[in-house]
């Protein structure tokens, strides 16, 4: 089964939303950030201005006026919370010191008591000295903590990254129902495509938007549309020329069966006697006449798969004799080309519900194969046994010493028409000069009897290419006969009829 869409899809989809959408807010946040920092720092700037120029006037009071050597109350009065350090000189003597020296970043502002144009301000950290050379020996410094503008930074942090939570969340939630809006669509066209290719042509995507999406469910409609219309022409292109090889089949058949009938009176001499010479021609006759007997009844029994009038007809059906059968009718043509034909079928009393006639046939394509293909003096096993009896199921295996089969042709010698031809096993020439092969349809009609039974074919063939063997699994009993295929998967409408 295909994924459904929604899944990865969806997830991705989700996942890019919420990354853009906290890509956005840590992007929105830094900028807030640098610009709170900047605001923050301008605001302690400009309130230590205004302390350290007040300071400034009191101080020009106080020393130069009421000519006051101890400034430390006024000093320690300017004193707060993030005012850790006051420092008041004149004309280079200390009136006046409040605080201790900051032990942690702070800002520091000083103003020139004389000269009120002469002030400025730094930000220090812990371990720089205080008080830097300064163009005027009168002033006042001051040293602001710089832990406020720490602590107003962890606090926006706080705010910002709740704020970011809560856009995530937002994000969430709108891509959840983005991509439902739009995946929607898109799941049923998956599932309509998935459900044709399974066979079902008569499903069709629903058209719900007048947008792309909607285009596209439109454009799966018109390609099932011509898919559809494109099989029934071939169907009836196929079926026409099935038709037409099965009734040029019956029509050879007639004339054939009356030459290889006189051929064998001939042979009988009831004509009168015959040279060994005029013999010999005779037979080559009599045996370029049973292949394409054989050919035309491949030919008429494939057809008939695929008119789809080939039908089961269960019975009980006892492998050993079966196969004894089947063997003693080819032994002649194994001793041409000295093989050895052994069966084996465990247990012997094996038993299936088979149609006999269509079971005959498999066991007889698959031994005439490995006849064809088996080097001279070689040996062939035909064997049955249970493959699984939980499964009630049945194996047949026919293993040769030819030249093997690649794996990449495996699943190939099953079509019809296809013939894999081996340099070392050539094939069997009349004396008319001519090949005695066969047309690639044998084993085609071992796979389809196989699958009308509910089963399947298969090869396997070691990588050195000793040998080969072919194998058929069948259930123990056929309950019912198996549609043909392609009849489930045409439109609904439009399945044949039994004998059409």
């Amino acid at each position: 089964m295909g994924m459904r869409i929604g899944g990865n899809l969806r997830r991705e989809l989700l996942l890019a939303l919420v990354g853009l959408a906290l890509l956005s807010s840590v992007l929105l946040g830094a900028v807030a950030v640098y610009r709170l920092d900047w605001e923050l720092y301008e605001q302690l700037v400009r309130r230590g201005r205004v302390l350290a120029r007040f300071l400034a006037q009191e101080a020009f009071y106080s020393a130069y006026i009421q000519g006051e050597r101890d400034l430390v109350p006024l000093a320690e009065g300017a004193l707060r919370d993030d005012v850790i350090f006051i420092e008041i000189v004149k004309e280079g003597e200390v009136l006046g010191q409040a605080g201790s020296p900051p032990t942690e970043p702070y800002l520091e502002i000083w103003q020139a008591i004389l000269d009120s144009s002469l002030s400025g301000e730094r930000r220090r950290s812990a371990d720089e000295p205080i008080g830097p050379y300064l163009p005027t020996n009168s002033y006042v410094r001051l040293a602001i903590s710089l832990d406020y503008l720490a602590y107003e930074m962890r606090r926006e942090f706080l705010w910002l990254g709740l704020a970011g939570l809560g856009i995530a969340l937002v994000a969430l939630t709108i891509a959840w129902l983005l991509s439902g809006v739009i995946l929607r669509p898109l799941q049923r066209v998956k599932e309509a495509l998935e459900a044709f290719g399974q066979g079902r042509l008569h499903t069709r995507a629903p058209v719900e938007r007048e947008d792309e999406l909607g285009e596209l469910a439109r454009a799966f409609n018109r390609m099932a549309e011509a898919i559809v219309e494109m099989r029934g022409e071939l169907e009836r292109a196929s079926r026409a020329k099935s038709e037409f090889i099965t009734l040029m089949g019956h029509e050879l058949r007639t004339p054939l069966n009356v030459l290889l009938g006189y051929i064998e009176l001939l042979l009988a001499g009831v004509g009168g006697d015959l040279t060994e010479e005029q013999r010999s021609y005779l037979a080559a006759a009599m045996r370029s006449g049973e292949h394409l007997q054989a050919l035309l009844g491949n030919v008429l029994q494939y057809a008939k798969l695929e008119l789809g009038v080939e039908r089961l007809h269960p019975e009980p059906v006892a492998l050993n004799a079966l196969a004894a059968e089947v063997v003693e009718g080819l032994r002649p043509y194994a001793e041409e080309k000295r093989l050895s034909l052994t069966v084996k079928v465990e247990p012997r009393g094996l038993t299936l519900e088979a149609d006999r006639t269509k079971l005959r046939q498999i066991v007889f394509n698959l031994l005439q194969n490995a006849i064809r293909h088996s080097p001279p003096g070689g040996g062939i096993e035909l064997g049955a046994s249970l493959a699984n009896e939980e499964e009630e199921r049945v194996r047949l295996w026919v293993r040769d010493e030819g030249p093997g089969i690649p794996r990449e042709e495996r699943e190939r010698v099953f079509e019809p028409f296809v013939r894999l031809e081996a340099p070392s096993a050539p094939a069997k020439r009349g004396r008319e000069g001519k090949e005695r092969e066969g047309l690639g349809l044998g084993l085609a009609v071992v796979q389809r009897y196989a699958q009308l039974h509910g089963g399947r074919a298969w090869v396997e063939s070691p990588p050195d290419g000793g040998g080969s063997v072919f194998l058929v699994e069948l259930p123990l009993r056929t309950r019912a006969p198996i549609p043909e295929r392609g009849e489930e998967l045409l439109p609904q409408g439009e399945q044949r009829k039994e004998g059409s």
